[in-house]
């Protein structure tokens, strides 16, 4: 008895700890992600700012994120940018404050980040940074 308990527990445990996201894409190593990418940068969150769903239920709402661009590693992305982060499974919520390496594409003219794919904490992305480096150095854009 004791055992089933600790399996269930075990088990809750690990399904809480999955992301819930649905992955859509066949290849989600950094270059693939590189390759298909609208930009990629290390940028830090300046603001946030919640987007109400609409009328329609195709139209969901979530938030819309200011960054600042510190360094732009493909693409032309300079300056203070949005990047959309849609309440569904797909969500990729960042921290107002915290610096974080991006792959971005564009979608229904707004930039958003795959929660699938190798964005996250600076901090916690050493080695996707210095692929995508290594990628930019080989192939560098005209």
């Amino acid at each position: 008895m004791r055992n089933r308990l600790f399996l269930r527990c075990v088990i809750a445990w690990l399904v809480a700890e999955v992301s819930p996201a649905v992955c859509l894409l066949d290849d989600y190593s950094v270059k693939a992600e590189y390759d298909r990418s609208t930009a990629v940068v290390i940028a830090k969150v300046v603001s946030e700012r919640v987007i109400p769903d609409g009328p329609d239920p195709d139209s969901l709402g979530g938030t819309l994120y200011g960054i600042a661009v510190k360094e732009s590693i493909r693409g032309r992305l300079h300056g203070v940018a949005e990047v959309f982060s849609e309440n569904s499974t797909g969500r990729f919520p960042m921290l107002k404050g915290k610096s974080y390496l991006l792959f971005l594409y564009s979608e229904n003219g707004r930039l958003s980040a795959d929660s699938c794919g190798n964005s996250g904490l600076v901090s916690r992305k050493k080695q996707a940074l210095a692929i995508v480096r290594e990628l930019h150095r080989a192939a560098p854009e005209a």
